[in-house]
């Protein structure tokens, strides 16, 4: 059963979790059986990177508004990550998703933040992220690159980084430093995400006037 029409979910997995990848494409992994239940996307997304060790990326509507959210059942056996996908990220959902190096990034379809993709297209020269940096710890290393730190004092926002879970005190990369050249912070963000316990990456806005940013993993 699906029940189509929310945009915060909470994800629950029930039975035997088994997975095989068919091929070379991420999106033929194949699960024997999925139950999901749903409040919040980001939840949903965070958790569904973290068992199925697929990568994932998520960008949320700018002070999402849909305040008579439905609730979401998805029952699935035997179902590819792209089945799941798009019936997750469904046409009502509000979202869209696609590949982008060999990393799901999910992003709003209509309500983008402008800011947020101003701040994920922005190109670094060079970025270093240091051997065994925590989850926590990752946000800041990005917002403190000179290019992303001025734009976001143009646009009036403050990067704040936080996590409620001991998992924000996981490292990202205990053996090796990760060195990056010439890319988007976005590209930094899927490949983090591919050497991440969590395999997950969201950057948004928030507060009283979206003047707050927070990059999550």
């Amino acid at each position: 059963m699906v029940v189509i029409g929310t945009i915060l979910f909470i994800f629950h997995l029930e039975g035997n979790v088994s997975a095989k990848t068919l091929g070379n494409d991420p999106l033929n992994l194949q699960v024997e059986r999925v139950q999901i239940q749903a409040n919040s996307i980001s939840s949903a997304l965070s958790k569904a990177a973290s068992i199925y060790g697929i990568p994932i990326g998520f960008e949320p509507e700018l002070q999402p508004q849909r305040l008579n959210s439905k609730k979401v059942e998805l029952h699935l056996t035997n179902a590819t990550l792209k089945e799941v996908l798009d019936i997750l990220i469904n046409p009502n959902s509000g979202y869209e998703w696609k590949l982008v190096d060999d990393v799901i990034n999910v992003y709003p379809k209509q309500s983008r933040d402008d800011v947020v993709r101003e701040i994920l297209d922005t190109k670094i020269a060079s970025f270093t992220l240091e051997k065994g940096t925590r989850k926590i710890d990752v946000g800041n290393a990005i917002t403190s690159i000179v290019i992303v730190n001025r734009k976001l004092e143009t646009f009036g926002v403050t990067a704040f980084h936080f996590s409620s879970a001991m998992s924000g005190l996981e490292e990202i990369n205990p053996r090796k430093e990760l060195q990056f050249n010439d890319v988007t912070v976005r590209e930094i963000l899927n490949q983090i995400a591919k050497e991440s316990p969590s395999k997950f990456w969201s950057i948004a806005r928030w507060g009283s006037n979206n003047e707050l940013l927070t990059i999550s993993l």
